[in-house]
């Protein structure tokens, strides 16, 4: 697969480095070596040790030129190097007698590398923290829902019965689900994956039916059921440890109908479909029917017809910028993509949904990689 980072770049970011300089922070060269290229072998670290901690004599830019290769690795091991190279274990800094000040050098070294980071779309990002101390992630530059998630509510068909259970913290409970499903296991830095929600199914929600065969009972439409069959014949070919499909996702909530209310908070309250790729990057997958751009009308003695509707497209299209600016990657599918006829048979649109898939689950991976 070829690499995102350029050699140019790469080269640009270890040019910087060496010039902020205390490069190994506080270690010697070949423990450096060993934390930020966990790969290398013994005999690597061997000669390092013995040209550059015993004799000195292999300068910085041989070191990641020559030996460590960091122009031409992987974009996963130089993005590894990149967060090892600032975690507080490697601490820079030096004392400047003119201002009697001890200056840390982390700041310059993170701005280096984000400035060499910042044309393929990532950045190094604080991620957590260890003693205190915060511990940087190479993450997608654009910014990620905010939030932890608690819990999710899919596989609805019917509208739950929620309440908030504590006020001053947010915290709702779920009265009754109404046959929907509620994950609250918390989101691993893998995101949710379907290996890893079928193990939670079989173990939490006890239901004589497989996962499968529950999501597609719950889906609204024959264009939705056509996409999760699609996506189903995906993770049989290529394996269940793909992002998770999940369907029915409420992502807003109003627990008053619109009768009730007499106008509409959200334009829409359950999402189609949903992928947990990782903890902030969230993709919202929505199969427009008419419903969404048109609306009825009936005249006597005439036939059910529908007519385009600039007030619902303006809604549908306002309710994706709010998503999209909330920090949601939202993809659209027009419903006739997935219509059944004479012309596109099932097994023909699942070929092209699973063409599709593949090339954005190429995409997802090489995210979860860094």
């Amino acid at each position: 697969m070829t690499n995102r980072i350029t050699p140019e770049a790469r080269k640009l970011i270890l040019d910087d480095l060496i010039l902020i300089g205390k490069i190994t922070g506080g270690q010697n060269v070949a423990e450096f070596a060993k934390r930020t290229m966990p790969n290398l072998s013994e005999t690597t670290l061997s000669e390092i040790s013995r040209h550059m901690d015993r004799f000195d004599d292999w300068e910085y830019p041989y070191l990641f030129d020559a030996v460590m290769d960091l122009e031409n690795v992987p974009d996963d091991v130089f993005i590894n190097f990149c967060e090892q190279y600032v975690h507080p274990i490697l601490h820079r800094s030096y004392y400047d007698e003119r201002i009697d000040e001890t200056i840390d050098l982390t700041e310059q070294c993170i701005a280096a590398i984000n400035k060499g980071l910042s044309d393929v779309g990532l950045v190094l990002k604080v991620a957590s923290q260890i003693a205190g101390r915060d511990i940087y992630k190479v993450l997608p530059a654009t910014q990620g829902p905010e939030g932890a998630i608690k819990n999710i509510i899919f596989a609805a068909k019917y509208k739950p019965d929620i309440v908030i259970r504590n006020v001053l913290s947010n915290d709702i409970e779920v009265i009754d689900a109404k046959g929907a499903l509620i994950y609250d296991q918390g989101i691993s830095e893998d995101g949710i994956r379907w290996n890893t929600l079928s193990q939670w199914y079989d173990t939490f929600v006890g239901i004589d039916k497989t996962m499968a065969s529950f999501f597609y009972d719950s889906l609204d439409s024959d264009a939705e059921r056509l996409f999760f069959k699609a996506y189903c014949y995906y993770i049989k070919e290529n394996g269940n440890r793909l992002p998770a499909l999940l369907p029915q996702v409420y992502l807003y909530y109003d627990p008053k109908t619109y009768t009730e209310r007499g106008l509409k908070i959200f334009e829409h309250q359950k999402m189609d479909f949903m992928m947990i790729i990782k903890p902030n990057q969230r993709v919202v997958i929505e199969i427009d029917g008419q419903q969404h751009y048109a609306e009825d009308s009936t005249a006597p003695g005439e036939k059910y017809k529908r007519y385009a509707s600039p007030k619902r497209y303006a809604e549908m299209m306002s309710a994706h910028r709010e998503m999209s600016l909330a920090g949601y990657e939202v993809y659209r599918f027009g419903g006739r993509e997935l219509w059944v006829n004479e012309w596109n048979t099932e097994e023909i649109i699942i070929s092209l949904c699973s063409l599709t898939a593949r090339n954005g689950y190429e995409v997802i991976f090489r995210l979860q990689q860094h």
